[in-house]
């Protein structure tokens, strides 16, 4: 390897590279011989040596021993090596670098430099890496570059000045007054750098707000200007002149509006205005009507002029550009709860979506289809989304087979139709079923009680058919062996002719079991499913006893002790019937109220200890929440300065019954959504729609129970949904499962959760409450202290 490589030697070195350990043996040979020419004070490629570190580190490899170099290149005389030492500054240097102290004095003296292009970088490196301290130390000096008449350096200086007043607000009336001058400028670059870092300044202050008040008369003026004046050779884009500027002006109208509805009347006027002499032939002219829509939204516009925004958003959809297309999609899923039927006239443009190539749109359509769903509608638009589940990729059918079934659940016209609906589901895309939406559909089945016999023979048949998503044979497999009794008798009008025997439902079952394809989940169901039908049909006791004994020896644990636990049972005919009885239902309204006195487990299911006679009475499950909450409140001593915390929890498969946390019953299939007063309980969480009050249900000297009702107004469903809880350690908590874990968008419906506190030692109720949730695809995670409950 040669002593001392050029940039472009290195490059063409890296290239030629075939392996992967190959190019990381020739980058640790160079960066050796970089150290060494460090070391050595080689100032002869001190600046080749700093630029292939750049490159390297570009590449992803560690470059922090050339950061003093770098400094070392900035204090230099020459302008070659200050621009490469400032470039490297901001590739290498943050604001928690150690060297910040010497980087700002070089800056300070760089900035009152008479050499334009040194200051010009010398602002650039200042509004990259600037810190709170650096801010703080050098305001004064990009103040007096914004009256500089030199309009390279006052546009780089306002720029500058952005990310000044974002690290330190209060530097904001240093330059409050100069933004005015340049709003005058006849230059649009200079005005642009002005309008932006108004914007800037009030986002991060109340005193840039007023002032900007002030300004606004101007602002619309400038705004106007730019739409009604002519050919422009300058300053035209695509027919549009100075689309740039005329964006950042409706932003800061946007910003204007939303925190002064006063300026309503004038801002509807002009973006009226906006909105009807832009064309949309090109980007810039699309560009500017998106920012026209954004503002819209943000300021008390009309409703006409929301509903022509909406439209303009259609129109977009209309077209070839898919980044256009992508936008709109996004921003009607935003807008969607201002109005939703002047969306909803787009629907049919918004289901071509479904058909685009780009797996981006189409994934977005689907999701703004989901979020118009409504009782008028769900039939036609569950139609094309079943169309479209059969035919789209795998990655997709999670998500439409879980918000499929969950928008059936709030908005079905019946329960026979929502039957109807799952079993297509199940047919198109069965293997696709998540754990938890296989609870909500068991659930769901078991609260219909009049259709159980036309959904145990429709299930009968899709397992005859396939056994081998996993899904539908829990499904399946739950609801025979939890009213399997009807699948004998004659079926009536409507319902599938199927009248298998008893022996025949069992061989079915058998069948299932023994095969290779179950997994250890099913074999769990079909135990718990074989147990309930064997007080079914008395008649087939002794083979279904000969069919689980073999699994008494089992190398899964699991399934060992469920099938000892239930062969016990077989020699307790006095307790096997009650035991082994129907699961209660759960109406509607009990769901939606979230009462734990409409648990869905069975008083038999729980646990059985082989050594132990069996309890008739109601077994609950208490364990210790998960350490990491109790971890927030750790103590001096080493030990948690608060209590553990309790839940309450009830089992996910036969034997371990779907939870409460799944979304309870038919919601809405009978009854009305029960609205919620904004006065029932104290708030004590709100997020991006996401609210949470907490009302206290009873109260004494030591024990009080509080009823959390948790609401979303947000465009967004909130998924996964765990809230915890932990009290002081001289208190007591208990805490119930949630009524559900899926809270839908823009409704009056709430999850509730109980919890009651044993509070001993009387001393004021405070609490701290973890929250975690995953809103449009993120997850969000979130701590919230509440000092007093009243």
């Amino acid at each position: 390897m040669p002593h001392n490589l050029k940039l472009k030697e290195l490059i063409c070195m890296i290239r030629n590279c075939k392996t992967a350990a190959e190019e990381r043996n020739v980058v640790s040979k160079e960066c050796a011989q970089i150290r060494t020419a460090f070391k050595n004070e080689v100032l002869e490629y001190r600046t080749r040596n700093v630029a292939k570190i750049l490159y390297l580190y570009m590449l992803g490899y560690p470059a922090h021993f050339g950061q003093l170099e770098v400094l070392k290149l900035i204090s230099s005389s020459q302008f070659l090596d200050k621009r490469l030492g400032y470039l490297g500054a901001m590739l290498l240097l943050d604001e928690q670098s150690d060297l910040q102290l010497l980087l700002t004095n070089c800056l300070k003296s760089d900035l009152n430099s008479r050499f334009h292009y040194v200051t010009c970088t010398a602002l650039c490196t200042l509004g990259n890496i600037c810190s709170t301290d650096m801010a703080r130390d050098l305001a004064v000096e990009v103040e007096n570059l914004l009256k500089s008449h030199n309009r390279t350096i006052v546009k780089k200086a306002a720029l500058c000045a952005c990310r000044l007043v974002r690290k330190s607000p209060e530097l904001v009336e240093n330059f409050l007054f100069l933004v005015e001058d340049l709003l005058d400028e006849r230059y649009h670059g200079l005005m642009l750098t002005g309008v932006t870092l108004l914007i800037e300044m009030c986002l991060v202050s109340k005193e840039a707000l007023q002032f900007s008040y002030k300004l606004l008369g101007k602002i619309i003026r400038i705004l106007k200007m730019l739409l009604t004046c002519g050919y422009s050779p300058e300053n035209e884009i695509g027919g549009i002149t100075d689309p740039f500027l005329q964006v950042k002006l409706i932003q800061l109208l946007g910003v204007l509006g939303h925190v002064n509805p006063q300026a309503s009347s004038e801002l509807n006027s002009v973006l009226t205005q906006v909105s009807s002499h832009t064309q949309s032939f090109k980007n810039a002219g699309n560009a500017v009507l998106y920012e026209t829509v954004r503002a819209i939204f943000k300021v008390k516009a009309d409703d006409e002029l929301k509903i022509f925004a909406i439209n303009i958003l259609g129109r977009f959809l209309s077209g070839n550009d898919k980044n256009i297309r992508y936008i709109a999609l996004n921003s009607l899923i935003r807008c969607v709860h201002v109005d939703i039927k002047a969306v909803q006239r787009h629907r049919d443009t918004i289901i071509e979506c479904l058909k685009d190539l780009d797996v981006s749109i189409r994934r977005r359509a689907l999701e703004l289809l989901f979020v118009l769903i409504n009782r008028d509608n769900i039939g036609s638009l569950t139609h094309d989304i079943l169309q479209f589940l059969h035919v789209c990729e795998s990655e997709f059918k999670p998500y439409i087979c879980t918000q499929l079934v969950r928008a059936c659940l709030k908005d079905a016209p019946s329960g026979r139709w929502y039957v109807d609906t799952v079993l297509q589901c199940l047919k198109l895309a069965g293997s696709y079923f998540e754990p938890e939406l296989v609870c909500e559909v068991i659930r769901s089945f078991g609260s219909l009680s009049e259709l159980h016999s036309y959904i145990s023979r429709n299930l009968f048949l899709l397992l005859e058919d396939d056994i081998s998503a996993q899904p539908v044979v829990q499904i399946s497999v739950w609801c025979i062996g939890e009213f399997g009794e009807v699948l004998p008798t004659p079926s009536v009008k409507d319902e599938p002719h199927v009248t298998p025997t008893e022996e025949t439902i069992i061989d079915l079952l058998e069948s299932i079991l023994q095969s290779s394809t179950t997994s250890s989940l099913s074999r769990e169901y079909l135990l718990t499913a074989l147990a309930k039908l064997s007080a079914r049909f008395p008649a087939t006791t002794r083979r279904i006893r000969a069919i689980m004994e073999p699994f008494t020896s089992h190398i899964d644990v699991e399934l060992q002790q469920r099938s000892l636990e239930y062969v016990s049972l077989f020699e307790q005919h006095a307790l096997r019937d009650a035991i082994l009885e129907r699961m209660p239902l759960q109406c509607a309204e009990e769901s939606r109220l979230g009462k734990e006195e409409a648990s869905l487990t069975y008083k038999s299911e729980s646990r059985l200890s082989a050594h132990s006679p069996l309890d008739q009475h109601d077994t609950k499950k208490v364990s210790e929440a998960t350490s990491d909450l109790l971890a927030l409140f750790g103590s001096d001593t080493g030990r948690p300065a608060f209590s553990t915390v309790h839940n309450e929890e009830t089992s996910a498969t036969p034997g371990r019954q779907p939870t409460a946390n799944s979304v309870g019953g038919l919601l809405s299939l009978f009854d009305e959504p029960t609205a919620l007063s904004a006065a029932d309980g104290i708030n004590v969480y709100r997020h991006e729609g996401i609210e949470i009050r907490v009302q206290s249900l009873s109260s004494s000297t030591e024990e009080s129970t509080f009823l959390a009702r948790i609401s979303n107004a947000g465009p967004f469903a909130a998924e996964s949904f765990v809230m915890q809880i932990a009290v002081p350690k001289s208190m007591n908590l208990k805490l119930y499962p949630a009524s559900s874990n899926y809270i839908p968008a823009n409704t009056l419906e709430t999850v509730t959760q109980k919890f009651q506190i044993f509070n001993a030692s009387k001393q004021t109720l405070r609490l701290r409450i973890k929250v975690s949730y995953v809103l449009n695809g993120k997850r969000i995670c979130d701590i919230q202290d509440v000092n007093e409950l009243s």
